[in-house]
């Protein structure tokens, strides 16, 4: 895994556990952020969701419930508003029994005496009821002083009903979704647990969970029948029998439809259906319980593991989206078809009873991590590009440092091994030079040389190493990729040796030496050496210490330029055996040369800038002599010094020979 891609999974990493804690932040402090998920569930659960897909497979759904209400018609008719007369709901509990329901839930707390006869005959009715009868309990956690507890209990007490507590479940934000069929942390039955119960009905294992809303049928305002109490009543005792059909053998809810009263604002506000009233009665709530709990609907919840898990890839995703090396208008167009996608799956998750999902918080941390990413990346690019030109510009062709800048993980910093090419340049006699010469001229000199060298190393898309007084030293292939460094580095080589010696022509008041460059190519290791505060970017290695030994030894040669055979070779500069010129100027064999302190030689060639071709085939026949037939090869040097006697070449063999050498490998004793 390389660098780059380690510091991008880093940053990606980064900003999602800094997203994950921003918006887990938020969504705690800001109410309407946290409860945003529930309010698109609601929509989801009574819009989308089938509710017979909820029910339990292989089960025929059934219709057990009932509810009876008091209405303002109802209190209108009686003796007094509060609390409800109690005669009135003995009579009605009597003429439930006459029409055979199975059992009766009061949604009614009877928590203070009214007229004794009164009370005496409820609780009468109660005892004579041939099923369950449940009625709605309290205590001080619901605001009930206790004498109001004492009543309540001796009431239940003295008439055999099953307690039940009426209270509902109200979320933060004001609604009924969940529903408790115990009270929490205790072992009391809510009103549709006890009334469960009582009847024989199996409570599932969770005691809580969402609400599964049998919403009324198309065109119609009740899920259930609904019957106005003062109506049973006086049926009840003419007509019985006109009950049957509706009530017989249902469980049966009593309790308050009035405006003003027990009634709650519930998820079922989330639906489209104008016949759903945006306020439910407290008994439609416990009829939906007993119903859900019946017929074994679940409505199935992401768990809290889920949640996190499909969070967290979310805002993976979104990071890394962000630091993906694409366009930006890509990147923000998969950001959007994740988005697209995910939505999707939440819609199609409740289209199929799945687990509800969570929604607005894996896409708020999508859009935050990736904004966050995005800007970090962005942030860090600016800041390397700036990196990249400040270390680079000085000593790098624009061209590069701009390529660097777009692509710094081709830049690996601390060090890398790379095959690459190498020149060394120094001034022959230049430390004798500059002691004679004023600091104003040696400085006019010395900079006009270095610019037009520095000029030509960046020309040939180089990279100037340093400095040393009149030294230079490139590289060629490093920092960025370059696979024909071989070639650059040569032609450069060339072009300096042109312009040195125009320069010191151009110079003519001083002495000024000639400049010797050495170029090999091979592996070395490249990349940014020196401490925290200071380095410098440089290449380390054998193939570079090999180029400064060819610099040095052009002056055993008599050349200005040597070039190692592995340049020559990589440069592609070898034909059919036979060397090609560079330039207009041809190539020619020094030997194999055991630079000083080597043990391996190294076949060194140079670029001699004369014209006449044919004295440069004759020198290359001799150079071949030189192995074959030394008295061949010595008769050649010689005719060749005769037509050209300031031949390098000819005159460094020509004197080995006669000092008794022979051969084309030879040995420097010294640098």
């Amino acid at each position: 895994m390389s660098e780059v891609l380690r510091n991008r999974i880093f940053q990606a990493g980064l900003v999602t556990l800094l997203m994950l804690a921003m918006t887990e932040v938020a969504f705690r402090a800001v109410p309407g952020l946290s409860l945003m998920d529930q309010r698109l569930n609601d929509f989801l659960l009574v819009n989308i969701v089938d509710t017979a897909t909820l029910d339990a497979p292989g089960s025929p759904v059934r219709s057990d419930i009932a509810i009876v209400t008091f209405t303002e018609t109802t209190l209108a008719s009686l003796p007094y508003r509060s609390p409800l007369d109690r005669a009135f709901l003995a009579g009605l509990l009597d003429g439930l029994a006459a029409v055979n329901v199975r059992s009766v839930g009061f949604d009614i707390l009877f928590d203070q005496a009214t007229e004794p006869a009164k009370d005496q005959q409820l609780i009468d009715a109660i005892r004579r009821f041939p099923g369950p009868v449940i009625v709605a309990w309290a205590d001080a956690r619901a605001g009930l002083i206790e004498a109001q507890s004492a009543w309540l209990e001796d009431f239940i007490a003295r008439s055999g009903a099953i307690p039940g507590f009426a209270n509902v479940t109200i979320d933060r934000d004001g609604l009924v979704r969940h529903y408790d069929l115990t009270l929490p942390g205790t072992d009391n039955q809510s009103l549709a647990g006890a009334m469960l119960r009582a009847n024989g009905f199996e409570l599932p294992e969770a005691k809580s969970g969402l609400i599964s809303w049998r919403t009324p049928p198309d065109g119609g305002a009740q899920a259930y029948p609904v019957l106005p109490s003062q109506g049973v009543l006086a049926i009840s005792r003419i007509r019985p029998a006109a009950l049957k059909p509706a009530l017989e053998g249902k469980l049966v809810l009593v309790g308050a439809d009035l405006p003003q009263q027990d009634r709650h604002r519930t998820s079922l506000s989330a639906s489209l259906n104008p016949n759903i009233p945006r306020l439910t009665a407290g008994v439609e709530i416990h009829a939906n319980i007993i119903d859900q709990v019946i017929n074994k609907r679940h409505v199935p919840e992401a768990g809290v593991a889920v949640r996190w898990l499909i969070i967290l890839t979310i805002a993976l995703i979104g990071a890394a989206l962000g630091v993906l090396e694409m366009p930006l208008p890509l990147r923000l167009a998969g950001m959007l078809g994740l988005m697209g996608t995910y939505a999707g799956l939440v819609w199609l998750s409740a289209m199929e009873a799945w687990p509800l999902l969570p929604a607005t918080r894996p896409l708020a941390v999508l859009v935050l991590s990736f904004a966050a990413s995005t800007s970090l990346n962005a942030y860090l690019a600016r800041k390397d590009g700036q990196f990249i030109r400040g270390a680079f510009s000085q000593y790098l062709a624009p061209a590069l440092v701009d390529e660097l800048t777009r692509h710094p993980e081709r830049l690996k910093v601390g060090g890398e091994r790379k095959e690459m090419s190498f020149l060394f340049s120094d001034i022959a006699g230049f430390t004798n030079l500059s002691e004679r010469l004023t600091p104003e001229r040696l400085s006019s000199l010395l900079n006009g040389y270095l610019d037009g060298m520095s000029e030509i190393v960046l020309r040939n898309g180089g990279t100037i190493d340093k400095f040393i007084g009149d030294a230079v030293v490139a590289l060629f292939g490093a920092p960025a990729a370059m696979p024909d460094h071989a070639h650059r580095a040569i032609t450069c080589a060339t072009e300096m040796d042109a312009f040195t010696e125009s320069y010191r022509l151009a110079n003519s008041d001083v002495t000024m030496g000639i400049t010797r460059i050495g170029v090999h190519s091979g592996e070395a290791i490249v990349g940014n050496f020196g401490g925290v505060n200071r380095f410098d970017y440089t290449a380390m290695g054998d193939a570079m210490n090999i180029a400064a030994r060819l610099e040095a030894a052009n002056k055993h040669f008599g050349t200005r330029l040597a070039i190692s055979a592995s340049s020559v070779e990589r440069a592609g500069l070898m034909q059919d055996s036979r060397i090609v010129d560079v330039g207009g100027s041809p190539v020619l064999p020094i030997g194999n040369v055991i630079l000083k302190g080597k043990k391996q030689p190294v076949t060194i060639y140079t670029c001699l800038k004369r014209d006449d071709k044919t004295l440069a085939e004759r020198y290359r026949a001799a150079y071949s002599a030189l192995d074959d037939d030394v008295t061949v090869s010595s008769h050649m040097l010689d005719s060749i010094l005769v037509d050209d006697p300031e031949h390098p070449l000819a005159t460094l063999h020509a004197g080995r020979l006669r000092a008794g050498e022979t051969g084309s490998t030879f040995e420097l004793l010294e640098k």
